[in-house]
Order: C-alpha cells, then structure tokens, then sequence
C-alpha cells in the first residue's frame, strides 16, 4: 500500500512516562506496544475508597476477588488494582490501534487523578 494514510511499522513509540500531579505513569517493562502501564504517586491515598471513586468515574468493576480488583472502561482498557501491595496498572485494550494506546493510558490517568482528588474531599 501506499498513500498518507499509510502507517509506518513499527510506528514511532510514544513517551515512555506521563506525569500528572503527584501520579507517574510509565510504560511497563517489556512492554513496547504500549499496552502495560504501572501507576505510582498514589500510595499515599486511602486504598479504601479507590473501588467506589473508579465506579463513580465510570468503570465497571469486575473484581473476581477482593485481592485484585479490576475496573474496566467502557472502551475495553483495564485498570487493575492489588489493595495489599497498592500496586495500580492499566492495561490497554490490545485492539486500539497503536497511535492511540499511549493517549488512551493518559487519559485514564486523569481520571485517576480526578477520583484521587475527590476522594481526598
């Protein structure tokens, strides 16, 4: 094919780290396609009330256990969240096209920072 609307492969990666506020967000290690990432800078919040602010920003929660709690978005990407250990990633919908991965993890990211926020209120 060619054309403009052809897509270069492997596409250009995009940035490897978002930040906002107190919150890191960086693509997982191993994962070049854009469809890991590990969320760290909200440690310090209440873990107890994540669960309730992710279903008021419109995720579904699908937890098969309360030892790892899964929210999904309404496009397919998965917020997982390990209560224990705090750990938090998000992991993208693997048929999103490329371009899109990286701003989709970002903005999941700010809805995070947005049902951080309220939970501090």
């Amino acid at each position: 094919m060619t054309g403009e609307d052809d897509e270069a492969w492997p596409p250009e990666p995009g940035p490897e780290v978002y930040e906002l506020g107190p919150l890191r967000m960086e693509r997982a290690h191993g994962c070049f396609r854009d469809l890991t990432w590990r969320v760290t800078g909200h440690e310090a919040f209440d873990p107890g009330t994540f669960s309730r602010r992710f279903v008021e920003a419109g995720l579904e929660d699908r937890s098969r256990s309360p030892l790892v709690r899964e929210f999904v978005s309404s496009e397919g990407d998965v917020l997982i969240f390990i209560p224990k250990t705090r750990r938090l990633e998000l992991r993208i919908w693997a048929a999103r096209p490329y371009p899109e991965r990286g701003p989709a993890a970002a903005h999941m990211l700010e809805g995070l920072a947005r049902a951080i926020e309220q939970a501090r209120n």
